[in-house]
């Protein structure tokens, strides 16, 4: 039997067709870092700086060179004291891969001291170790980070509310302001002693 007049089709069918491959998962997307920032990024030598951080889909996170454990978060601050000029590398990794971002902090000698308040050592029976801000004067709208510190376990307030009060040994939140103000810290123990600190910030 002769197969040449059999249309081309016919032919091509008996061989069957090559199955559908599926489309695999959709890749996973970097973590992604929201901000990564030193305020001030320019300080004198013993100064000391606030490095803070935002970042999402991120399940560890690496600071290099290192200074303290770090975790992933929406927004945190650490205190960085740095004897030279350093940059800081902000390595965030995921399901996704690695994403990284860079910041240098500038040690010079003819930088202005910071206006931040200082964190001294306060009273055994204080609750409030510290309260600091980034800066003490800025212009309207411009962003600070406004930190504090508990001694001791305390249901804490921020008048005004500046942000959501978390009670703890080092807290921070970032902020803008369009006029001068005074935030006030108020602490309340679990034996009930209270402790107050006021912080102002003057917008010029």
């Amino acid at each position: 039997m002769k197969l040449a007049w059999l249309p081309l089709a016919l032919l091509l069918g008996a061989c069957g067709s090559a199955p559908k491959q599926e489309p695999g998962p959709a890749p996973k997307p970097a973590p992604k870092i929201m901000q990564f920032y030193a305020s001030p990024a320019t300080i004198p030598p013993g100064d000391r700086s606030l490095l803070c951080y935002g970042v999402e889909g991120a399940t560890t996170l690496t600071l290099t060179p290192a200074v303290e454990e770090i975790k992933p978060a929406l927004s945190r601050c650490i205190e960085v004291r740095p004897k030279t000029t350093t940059e800081y590398v902000l390595a965030a990794d995921g399901a996704g891969g690695q994403t990284q971002s860079r910041t240098v902090i500038t040690v010079d000698p003819k930088a202005p001291r910071s206006q931040a308040a200082v964190a001294t050592p306060v009273p055994p029976k204080s609750l409030i170790r510290f309260l600091v801000a980034s800066e003490q004067s800025v212009t309207p709208g411009q962003q600070i980070t406004v930190c504090y510190g508990l001694a001791a376990p305390a249901t804490v307030t921020i008048d005004p509310p500046l942000a959501p009060a978390t009670p703890g040994d080092r807290s921070c939140f970032n902020t803008s302001l369009n006029k001068t103000t005074t935030i006030t810290l108020s602490a309340k123990g679990q034996d009930g002693r209270t402790d107050q600190e006021k912080l102002t910030i003057r917008v010029r």
